[in-house]
């Protein structure tokens, strides 16, 4: 039934890396299994790898296996956090290519499960927008322009005969 949901929010990753998914189950305490899985668009690869990024602290690789056709899939315990997810094909002589990136909720995982048993989900303000201090500099840049604009466009004399002194 997973796999069902599942293969309705295939994530398109790039021309080479399509139709990629993922479902997770707690592992216990700050883990999750996540099996995820691929379909590669190339044939030339002789190892397909997955990278799980959380940005600031570690990286996990582990390697896919073809699951029939051009679907690679692979099982891992990864820490409980929406991390970053990468496809990577190697071919025979070493040259690679990446997917674009994603996260586990783009590839199908429930967020709820990203959450460490006993910690509360954050309220949510209802405003999932930009940070206050990002439209603080926009203001700052604005009036900045501003007094730039009526420097640049302030009536200076042409030349010194149309000057008029008191």
């Amino acid at each position: 039934m997973a796999w069902i949901l599942a293969a309705l929010l295939f994530v398109d990753l790039g021309p080479v890396f399509q139709n990629a998914s993922a479902h997770a189950e707690a592992a216990g305490g700050d883990l999750l299994s996540v099996d995820i899985q691929v379909e590669v668009g190339r044939t030339d690869f002789t190892t397909v790898v997955v990278h799980f990024i959380d940005p600031g602290d570690d990286q996990q690789t582990v390697a896919l296996i073809n699951r029939g056709g051009a679907f690679y899939g692979g099982q891992a315990k990864v820490e409980r956090a929406n991390l970053v997810v990468v496809f990577e094909g190697v071919t025979a002589d070493r040259s690679s290519v990446q997917s674009e990136p994603t996260d586990l909720i783009s590839l199908g995982v429930d967020e709820d499960l990203l959450v460490s048993p006993g910690e509360s989900v954050p309220e949510s303000s209802g405003e999932q927008g930009t940070p206050v201090w990002v439209w603080l500099a926009l203001a700052v840049v604005a009036g900045f322009l501003s007094v730039m604009a009526f420097w640049a466009t302030k009536d200076y004399p042409a030349s010194e005969e149309h000057q008029t002194l008191p």
